[in-house]
């Protein structure tokens, strides 16, 4: 889809450049306002595309091509985002185009090469991406979840009557974890362990993988395990599994007491995918796509519905620093790969 409006500029007028910075200041005063102090459900590739890496010649495009993964659902999400390629049109002044990737991918390689402007990703792709050029994109806002959380983390949790409180207490004890592949279940926590200085083929009696978050909190329920790591949003009451959790997930299908278990260990938050924007665009043109976003918080509500989906709520900012967990977690996997 490509906008029938001609760009006026090769580059940024002052007219522009005051308009992209009203835009900015409006948005990061709403954030304000919101509560935030800082600056998607995706598909995840297993692995970044070898490609010959284009380096980008135009920092100020004069087309803002929107980049989708393909899919069954594409023309589907093409539709949902027609109102935002017609909200950028508006504030960046300049044609935008919707740019269906042949998958999730070729979504990727097209920002390595410096082919499109702007990307949702999920939080792995985007650590992947990272892992294989720094500069190839950055990340400017997340989402908000209906229950407030940007994210959910990684945490360890044992029996309350068990006299095991804190991780010191798992010294020597079985623990469960998920599977190989998993963020939560398994990589997130080892990165973050051995960052601690723990080694966990040492540290706990054993390790052992049943299979999956269910089967992990079944274990520990049985008394096969001393500990489980599984995940949670982190946000309300703990006592009722929190907002969302496996825990809390598993308590509605069989009878089990969340009261019974107790939070020993918790990871740094595993953030929701980013936004990104290509590395090299202008600081202008940043700001005026920030600005956009945040502003559908209350200025076109129908439309960020379209754009966020059902789960989430709003955009709030997000910044690289957020995912060194799961980049940590990446770099886990592929030691594992190599030894």
């Amino acid at each position: 889809m490509t906008s029938s409006r001609a760009c006026r500029f090769g580059g940024i007028s002052a007219g522009r450049v005051q308009r992209y910075w009203l835009h900015a200041a409006a948005a990061f005063g709403l954030l304000a306002a919101l509560g935030f102090a800082g600056g998607a459900a995706a598909q995840t590739p297993t692995a970044v595309p070898e490609a010959e890496i284009e380096a980008p010649t135009v920092a100020t495009p004069p087309v803002f091509r929107i980049g989708v993964p393909g899919g069954v659902e594409i023309d589907a999400r093409i539709r949902a985002l027609d109102c935002l390629a017609k909200h950028f049109e508006a504030v960046l002044e300049r044609p935008v185009e919707v740019v269906a990737s042949a998958d999730y991918t070729d979504l990727l390689r097209q920002l390595l090469n410096g082919r499109l402007d702007y990307a949702e990703l999920g939080a792995a792709a985007y650590a992947r991406l990272w892992l294989a050029s720094p500069t190839a994109a950055e990340p400017i806002l997340t989402t908000e979840q209906l229950d407030g959380s940007s994210g959910y983390h990684a945490v360890m949790i044992a029996r309350r009557g068990s006299g095991i409180r804190a991780l010191e207490d798992m010294e020597g004890r079985a623990l469960g974890v998920t599977t190989k592949s998993s963020l939560s279940g398994y990589l997130a926590p080892m990165a973050r362990f051995a960052a601690l200085g723990l080694n966990p083929s040492s540290y706990f009696a054993a390790t052992t993988f049943t299979g999956g978050h269910r089967q992990n909190l079944t274990a520990l329920i049985e008394g096969r395990i001393d500990a489980a790591i599984t995940w949670s949003s982190g946000v309300g009451d703990v006592n009722q599994g929190y907002s969302r959790s496996a825990l809390r997930s598993l308590a509605e299908q069989i009878d089990v007491e969340l009261s019974e278990f107790v939070e020993i260990w918790r990871s740094p938050r595993l953030p929701n995918g980013p936004i990104v924007v290509r590395g090299d665009l202008s600081p202008l043109l940043k700001a005026g796509v920030v600005g956009a976003l945040v502003q559908l918080n209350v200025t076109n509500p129908a439309c960020l519905r379209n754009v966020l989906g059902d789960e989430f709520k709003r955009f709030e900012p997000i910044s690289h620093n957020a995912y060194r967990p799961i980049i940590d977690a990446l770099k886990f996997q592929e030691q594992l790969s190599s030894d």
